[in-house]
Formats: structure tokens, C-alpha cells, sequence
């Protein structure tokens, strides 16, 4: 057996440990990064339930004005109407000047 005969598997061995820690090493930094990203998903998905929940409650609240508007709105119009049918009946009722 020579010097070459041994050395070639011991080198050979040692590049395939190196390249398996490479591999490991870069395992690790795409675990790590799924992880960092996944912590974005979970904030991102949050963030926009939270704006959901918000929009609903705009939209009901948005409702609900509306509603008062067109109420207020009737009463307002009813009201022209009387006061109108009011000051006929005044004109009616005074004599000519």
C-alpha cells in the first residue's frame, strides 16, 4: 500500500465532510429563513384580520349614518312641507294690503 493509496479515500473523505457540512450549514440558514419568513406570514395574515374586523365595523357604522341621514333627511323635507302649508294658510287668512 502506498502514501497515495491511503491518502486519496482520507482526502476524498474529508471533501465529502465538508461538503456535508455545507449542506447542513445551508439546511440551517433556509430553516432559519422559513422560520423569518413564516413570523412575516403570521404578522402580515394578522395585520389584515385586524383591518377586516376594522372595515366591518366602518361598514356597519357607515350603515347606520346613512340611515340617520335619510331619517333626518324625511324630517327635514316633511318639515319644509308643513312650514310651506303653513304660510299658504297665512296668506289666506290676511286680508290684502
Amino acid at each position: 500500500m502506498t502514501v497515495d493509496t491511503i491518502w486519496f479515500p482520507l482526502r476524498t473523505e474529508k471533501s465529502a465532510l465538508e461538503r456535508l457540512d455545507g449542506y447542513q450549514l445551508r439546511l440551517r440558514k433556509n430553516e432559519e429563513d422559513l422560520r423569518h419568513k413564516d413570523d412575516k406570514r403570521r404578522v402580515v395574515a394578522n395585520a389584515l384580520k385586524k383591518t377586516n374586523a376594522e372595515n366591518k365595523t366602518l361598514t356597519g357604522e357607515v350603515k347606520s349614518l346613512r340611515a340617520e341621514l335619510e331619517t333626518a333627511n324625511k324630517r327635514d323635507t316633511e318639515q319644509e312641507r308643513q312650514l310651506a302649508a303653513a304660510e299658504e294658510k297665512i296668506k289666506h287668512r290676511m286680508p290684502a294690503q
